[in-house]
């Protein structure tokens, strides 16, 4: 799936489109959960700072990528991540609260991205995000006919 969104209503669509393929390829609803978190994060962030973006998304019975490149002027991703969640939540607390309605962000989303992704990667000027995520090994169990019982 590729597109250019310029307003999170598109983002809705495109999650539809992109929850029949994760189903089709059997995706568990713990697996498609974490990537609807992770695609409305960035896409959102790319809407919110950068006015518009693309989206590239890949699936396979194996996994699932997804690249989000947005206008804005990008920030230091490295920095961002320095600084715990713990502390940004506080920091929201003690800064933002009293905007909340207004500005409904704790600064947490992409350390939620980073934390349900196999692997994150962004670039330096912090406008483009890639995120993979492998889907759970589902084994049947077998037993050999020469094992013991």
């Amino acid at each position: 799936v590729k597109v250019r969104f310029s307003e999170e209503t598109d983002a809705d669509l495109i999650w539809n489109k992109i929850t029949q393929i994760l189903t089709s390829f059997d995706y568990n609803e713990d697996e498609k959960q974490k990537l609807f978190v992770i695609f409305q994060e960035l896409v959102s962030n790319a809407v919110k700072y950068g006015g518009s973006g693309n989206l590239m998304v890949r699936i396979n019975p194996a996994w699932c990528v997804i690249r989000v490149q947005d206008n804005g002027k990008g920030f230091d991703v490295d920095s961002y991540f320095e600084v715990k969640r713990e502390e940004k939540v506080q920091k929201f607390l003690d800064e933002k609260y009293i905007d909340y309605p207004r500005t409904k962000s704790f600064g947490i989303g992409l350390s939620l991205v980073k934390q349900y992704s196999s692997k994150f990667l962004y670039n330096k000027a912090g406008n483009i995000f890639i995120s993979v995520v492998k889907k759970t090994s589902r084994f049947t169990e077998y037993y050999s006919k020469y094992e013991e019982e």
